[in-house]
C-alpha cells in the first residue's frame, strides 16, 4: 500500500487554511458592509422619521382649523336661522294656503294674535312621501315674535294636541344634541341630576360637552373659553307669557281649528335638516 508524503499532506492542509482564511476574510468584509449599510438605513430611517413628524404636524393643524372653521360655519348658520322654527304635525294638502293655516295655528293653539306673531315666509321642508305630511318652516318678522311663539309651545302638549315645534338648527348641531340626550339619559338612569342646556349637559353640577371625537368630556376653563371664542347659541329660555294686548279674542279656540291641522304623528315625516324631538 502507497502512502502519501509528508510534504503532500502538509500542502493540502495549508489549502485548507488558506481557503478558511479567505472565507473568514470575506465574512468579515461581507458583514462591515452589511454594518455599513445598517447604519446608512437607521441615519435615513431618522431623517424618516423627522418628516413624519413635520407632517403629522402640518395635519393636526390642519384638522384644528378646519375644526375651527366648521364650528364658526355652524354659528353662522345657526345665526341665518334663528328668526326660523319648525313645526311639525301639520296636515298637508295640494291647494294650501301656509299662511293662513300658521296664523290660524298661532291664534288659535298658540293664543297669539297674528299681528304680534308676524310671519316673514312660510314653506314646506323635506321630500314629499305618499302618506307623509312635511313640516312646515316659518320665519318670523322680527326675534320678539319668533320668542314669542316658542315660548308658548308647550300649550300644545297643555292641550293634548300631537303638534311640536322645534328650533330649526343645523343637521350637525342635532345630531350633537340628539347625543347630548342620549347621556343624559344614560346619567338619570343611574340616579343623577341632570340639565340639558343646548351644547352643555350638566350632571350633579358638572359642566360636561361633547369633544370633536363625540367623547363626553367635563368641561375646563381652557376649552370653555374656547366656546366663548366660537360660540354656538343654546336654547332660549322660556320668558314671561305676553300681555293681554297679544291674546287673540275668544272666537279662535281649539274647537274652532281647520280640520287641516290635525295629522297623527305617524303621518309626520321626519326631516333631515331639523329636530324631530318634541319640544318640553
Amino acid at each position: 500500500m502507497d502512502f502519501a508524503k509528508p510534504e503532500t499532506i502538509g500542502s493540502a492542509f495549508e489549502r485548507v487554511f488558506d481557503m478558511l482564511k479567505s472565507i473568514e476574510t470575506s465574512g468579515t468584509t461581507r458583514h462591515s458592509e452589511l454594518l455599513d449599510r445598517v447604519d446608512s438605513l437607521h441615519g435615513s430611517l431618522k431623517k424618516l422619521n423627522k418628516r413624519v413628524e413635520v407632517v403629522e404636524n402640518n395635519v393636526n393643524q390642519c384638522t384644528n382649523q378646519i375644526s375651527h372653521h366648521d364650528k364658526e360655519l355652524e354659528a353662522i348658520r345657526i345665526e341665518m336661522r334663528k328668526l326660523n322654527l319648525v313645526f311639525v304635525g301639520i296636515q298637508e294638502s295640494p291647494s294650501e294656503n301656509l299662511i293662513d293655516i300658521m296664523n290660524t295655528f298661532i291664534c288659535d293653539l298658540l293664543e297669539l294674535h297674528s299681528d304680534s306673531a308676524t310671519i316673514d315666509t312660510v314653506h314646506r321642508i323635506g321630500v314629499v312621501r305618499q302618506g307623509g305630511h312635511r313640516n312646515v318652516r316659518v320665519k318670523f318678522a322680527c326675534e320678539g315674535a319668533r320668542n314669542m311663539v316658542w315660548n308658548n309651545r308647550k300649550m300644545l302638549r297643555d292641550k293634548k294636541t300631537d303638534f311640536y315645534i322645534n328650533e330649526d338648527l343645523p343637521p350637525v348641531t342635532l345630531g350633537r344634541r340628539r347625543q347630548l340626550r342620549e347621556e343624559e339619559r344614560k346619567a338619570r338612569n343611574l340616579g343623577k341630576s341632570t340639565r340639558l342646556l343646548g351644547d352643555r349637559l350638566v350632571i350633579d353640577n358638572i359642566n360636561y360637552e361633547l369633544n370633536n371625537a363625540g367623547e363626553l368630556v367635563q368641561i375646563t376653563r381652557k376649552n370653555s373659553q374656547g366656546r366663548r371664542a366660537h360660540p354656538v347659541p343654546v336654547a332660549r329660555p322660556s320668558s314671561a307669557r305676553p300681555s293681554s294686548s297679544m291674546t287673540p279674542s275668544t272666537t279662535n279656540t281649539l274647537a274652532g281649528t281647520p280640520a287641516f291641522f290635525f295629522a297623527t304623528p305617524s303621518q309626520s315625516q321626519t326631516s333631515t335638516d331639523v329636530s324631530q324631538e318634541a319640544s318640553p
